[in-house]
């Protein structure tokens, strides 16, 4: 219901496409290429039969046995205490509960069973040879291996693991257009998989994540180590990124080497750091390396025999560890990319590529040191490399050069905007809003320098296009900075000092720029927090009103806080303060007698909407439908005066009609019975599909305006719309606060 007199009529459903998902698998698969509707993508049929535990508190021998030694461990009860209790319990439980624990040992034999179905930590001294002398450095570590048996014989687990590569495809209309979103779905495990030995039957990659950053082991921060954790990226990434069983798990610290002030920079110490590290890292990799060579055999709880080989699939890190992953020397190096052979002179033009570093060419120029020191330093110089072997080159197909990437982590939200940004991290997910408000005082006249383009690369999913249009706003971006930064020959200083706080700008030769840049930043900080206080109401939870319990329409949409009913004429009254709701009653009466019928109520008179209880709600949930990948998105929505002490109206993108789409901001949810026919959900929204002019800012930015008509349904996604302070009810669509939203809008 528009707050506009208009009535939109809604129109036939347009003929449904055959199928809309297309997923080719491997080869080595053996699977035909599957076609599947929106609903049906993603489920599988071993996840439709996945196996119900009816014995969760297993390796305990009864539930009351679990539930006992919960009770125990929470209260820290001591010997003479779990005696005592159990005394108590075997006399009034009369089977009430099945406990068979008699004494302190029988508990203390369940929990030693209980461990020993997970794989505990073990403490190893990795001896290393430093000027000569032997020196040992702890590490303990629970091997990756054991770790992933565990998840292979956890039965709850099994129906979710992916073990063939494919590739899949949505239908945008014209063609099958292929998208990319989990692991799997990628050409590196594809290639990999490839890769595996052709006389094994159902031979299938086991894929790792590992993460490893130095951090501190100890509140006063004076013991430091590396924590290392693992993923399993054959489950799906709600699970491997989960805290549950199947989530990320240490498995690992590794030593540091003491810091020597009087070793600091030498050759042999750097490189001492490098040995300890990847020594270290073999223990957790043992068993991987050598599994890698020959295989596994692991049956399913399918039944299904598979031979699995284990891969490293992604390293994921900060640069530091990178250049510890990688054994590059850093952006001191001659080439200080991970992943390829880029000079460092050359880092600053983004339109050349340059070859990818492989385990080979690393090996080879180590075993030309070995035999000649100076002639193997010289060739591990010019590549940008320690002369140390990588632990990962034991194991096949697990080059760290493939298995590194940007880290978008610490490169975006901890890196750039960390240097410039420092005030602003106090404002949640500041990086995706401030583009917005900075439109309103970046103006291209009073600022040229700020007038820079924007990209966006956090989308959690791509498409062919999307990366293709990430190619072409790279070279755009390369085209900007070397106007802006004035490149000297070598670009030593402007790109090897920015990354330093203590070098921050070094290089930028007009002060002037930055001074104005640095001006700019400090409006932004109270331009911001305006913006967030005002258009985004965060708060600390919940609506001010309590939440009743929903009420349910069309199934994937509740109602809640309710407030208490008015008549038709209340509702009318409140048009003295907001012209939305001038001649409700009318409206509405020719708004639900034109509509009803065309959903299929019939209607034997016209309907008088006088004598109505207007029900009215603040909350709305509404479970929607990822564009791409069909998955389910649990979203709120809020319609109130009152949000945490400020008004909160929230935008939404609606399906107008089949065919139509358009903005809306919700002003008014609610529920009325009308006879004989029974209880009815609707919403006054105010559209924003009035017509506007293009403007230069568009343009240049990539972004959507859209404008409110006057104040005087289905839904598709929650919209965030920042209004330009220049134009009077105009606002920019914030089309990449998710994946989702980014692609509805290419798609619109």
């Amino acid at each position: 219901m528009a707050s506009n007199p208009t009535v939109v009529q809604p129109h036939a459903a347009s003929v449904q496409m055959p199928s809309e998902f297309k997923t080719e698998y491997h080869p080595r698969s053996a699977r035909a290429t599957l076609y599947q509707m929106f609903d049906e993508f993603g489920i599988t049929q071993e996840m439709q039969h996945a196996p119900v535990d009816e014995e969760p508190w297993r390796p305990f021998r009864s539930r009351g046995d679990f539930e006992f030694s919960e009770i125990a461990l929470d209260a820290a009860l001591n010997k003479s205490q779990i005696n005592a209790l159990l005394e108590l319990i075997s006399r009034i439980a009369q089977g009430q509960a099945q406990i068979t624990l008699k004494n302190e040992t029988d508990l203390s034999r369940a929990w030693d069973n209980a461990a020993a179905e997970l794989t505990p930590f073990s403490k190893h001294e990795v001896p290393v040879i430093y000027k000569r002398k032997e020196q040992e450095y702890e590490v303990h570590t629970r091997p990756v291996w054991d770790w992933a048996l565990d998840l292979l014989d956890n039965p709850l687990l099994a129906p979710h693991f992916v073990w063939d590569a494919c590739r899949v495809y949505k239908h945008n209309g014209t063609d099958f257009e292929r998208f990319f979103n989990e692991p799997w779905t990628g050409d590196r495990w594809w290639d990999i998989q490839s890769s595996l030995p052709p006389d094994v039957e159902n031979a299938v990659p086991f894929c790792f994540i590992l993460y490893a950053d130095k951090s501190k082991l100890s509140s006063h921060g004076t013991v430091k180590g590396y924590p290392v954790v693992v993923r399993c990226a054959n489950l799906p990434v709600d699970i491997r990124n989960g805290e549950g069983f199947g989530g990320g798990r240490v498995v690992g610290w590794l030593p540091i080497v003491p810091d020597d002030a009087a070793e600091e920079g030498k050759l042999g110490y750097t490189t001492l750091k490098r040995v300890v590290w990847h020594e270290s890292f073999f223990k957790l990799l043992e068993h991987v390396a050598q599994h890698s060579k020959t295989g596994y055999s692991h049956k399913g709880y399918n039944g299904i025999p598979r031979w699995l080989f284990p891969v490293i699939l992604i390293l994921s890190a900060d640069y530091e560890e990178q250049c510890m992953m990688s054994l590059i020397r850093g952006r001191g190096g001659k080439c200080p990319c991970p992943v390829c052979l880029v000079p460092l002179a050359e880092l600053h033009d983004l339109s050349k590529s340059y070859p990818i570093r492989t385990v080979e060419e690393a090996q080879e120029a180590l075993r030309i040191y070995g035999c000649s020191k100076a002639e193997g330093e010289q060739i591990l110089k010019a590549l940008g490399l320690r002369p140390v072997a990588n632990v990962f080159w034991l194991i096949l197909r697990s080059s760290p050069h493939d298995a590194l990437s940007l880290d978008r982590l610490h490169s975006l939200h901890a890196g750039l905007w960390k240097h410039l940004l420092e005030e602003l991290k106090k404002i949640l997910d500041l990086s995706k809003q401030t583009l917005y408000p900075a439109l309103n005082i970046l103006m291209h006249r009073a600022s040229p320098v700020g007038h820079q383009r924007f990209a966006w690369i956090g989308l959690d999913l791509h498409t062919e296009r999307t990366l293709a249009a990430i190619d072409a706003e790279l070279l755009v971006f390369d085209a900007e900075l070397k106007v802006y930064t004035r490149p000297n020959e070598k670009l030593h200083g402007p790109l090897k000092g920015h990354l330093s706080p203590s070098n921050e700008w070094k290089g930028y030769r007009d002060a002037s720029k930055f001074t104005r840049y640095i001006c700019v930043i400090l409006r932004l900080i109270h331009i911001i927090h305006n913006c967030i206080d005002r258009y985004f109401a965060l708060g600390d939870g919940g609506l001010d009103e309590d939440i009743d319990v929903p009420v349910a329409f069309n199934g994937h949409v509740k109602l809640g806080s309710p407030v208490p009913p008015l008549d038709i004429l209340g509702v009318e009254s409140r048009g003295q303060t907001d012209r939305a709701f001038q001649s409700f009653r009318r409206k509405f009466s020719e708004f639900i007698n034109n509509a009803l019928p065309t959903y299929g109520h019939q209607l034997t008179s016209w309907l008088h909407p006088g004598d109505f209880k207007i029900h009215e709600h603040r909350y709305l949930k509404v479970t929607m439908s990822r564009l791409w990948t069909g998955g389910k998105i649990p979203t709120t929505f809020g319609a109130t005066p009152k949000f945490h002490g400020r008004p909160r109206f929230d935008h939404a993108l609606i399906q107008l009609t089949a065919e139509e789409t358009a903005f809306v901001q919700l002003i008014f949810m609610f529920r009325c019975h009308i006879s004989n026919l029974g209880p009815f959900e609707f919403a006054l929204v105010q559209p924003y599909t009035a017509r506007v002019g293009p403007r230069r800012t568009d343009s240049t930015f990539k972004l959507t305006r859209v404008k409110a008509v006057p104040r005087s349904s289905s839904i598709l996604s929650r919209a965030v719309l920042v209004p330009d302070s220049e134009h009077q009810d105009e606002y920019f669509v914030v089309d990449h606060i998710d994946g989702d939203m980014f692609l509805r809008m290419k798609h619109i």
